[in-house]
């Protein structure tokens, strides 16, 4: 597994609760991106999943 920089990881990664999650998608959307690519990290992927369907995606 690879050690990512902390600065490269909150320049690149949405993470955190799911507001800051939102906050950040927005930041990425204003800066011109278009495409996500969604890569679930935690020891239950699918309940991750599941709250990012029921929590984030609804504002988009």
């Amino acid at each position: 597994m690879r050690n990512w920089p902390n600065e490269f990881v909150e320049k690149s990664v949405a993470h955190g609760t799911a507001s800051e999650c939102i906050k950040c998608i927005e930041e990425f959307a204003k800066a011109g991106a278009t495409t996500m690519m969604l890569r679930p990290t935690s020891k239950d992927p699918l309940g991750q999943l599941r709250t990012f369907a029921q929590d984030v995606l609804p504002s988009f």
